[in-house]
């Protein structure tokens, strides 16, 4: 059975992470990086889709670094060398690439946070009701 002090523990707990949530996007999104603001918001659509195909590219915005974003957004810990190499060859600076590494990476990671979330909830909100019977 859940307290009212448990469930303001739970309520401030949420609140407190969620304001660190949006402190990590508004750096990766705020003024400063190396690559044009539009881009990485761009990278963090794409990132927080998933890669689905349904982000409409922009080649002037990602270009050949698409694939690099998706990559680390699906699969950080796994993405091959090769594939920066690629964002590298196709003038992207190393700052640039880092950027959108670091973008990609914050935005996959959150949708899987999200994701992660809702099914604890979810058992959460399942072994509450059986509780209650």
């Amino acid at each position: 059975m859940t307290t009212g002090t448990d469930t303001r523990l739970r309520r401030d707990t949420h609140l407190t992470r969620e304001r660190l949530v949006a402190a990590v996007v508004d750096a990766v999104q705020g003024p400063a990086g190396r690559v044009p603001l539009v881009t990485r918001e761009h990278a963090f659509t794409l990132a927080r889709a998933g890669g689905e195909s349904t982000v409409p590219s922009d080649p002037l915005l990602l270009g050949a670094a698409r694939a690099l974003v998706e990559a680390v957004a699906d699969r950080a810990h796994d993405v091959p060398a090769e594939m920066v190499k690629r964002a590298l060859a196709a003038g992207r600076s190393e700052h640039e690439v880092f950027d959108l590494i670091v973008v990609a990476a914050v935005g996959g990671g959150l949708t899987r946070r999200e994701l992660g979330l809702a099914a604890i909830d979810s058992h959460l909100t399942q072994a509450t009701a059986e509780d209650e019977v």
